[in-house]
């Protein structure tokens, strides 16, 4: 995403349809999480101490993209996007 923030040529539109890619990326991977987690119950100690952990990345990283997709979702363009 780095790129993007320093490329001037890049549309908004190319912003949006990226961070929407990255978002259903994200969905996907709390589908996966939700599935370990019914595991959870019967898996080792360290294997729950990972589910715990890895859960709240995931957690985190949702709600990251989901303030990032915000002026997107609600059609806000940015001043100075092509």
């Amino acid at each position: 995403m780095e790129a993007y923030t320093r490329s001037s040529s890049t549309s908004w539109q190319t912003h949006g349809a990226t961070l929407s890619k990255m978002g259903n990326d994200v969905n996907e991977l709390q589908e996966n999480m939700r599935g370990l987690q019914a595991h959870r119950p019967n898996a080792s100690p360290w294997q729950q101490d990972a589910i715990d952990r890895v859960a709240g990345l995931t957690n985190d990283l949702a709600t990251n993209m989901n303030a990032t997709n915000r002026p997107y979702r609600f059609g806000c363009r940015f001043s100075g996007s092509g």
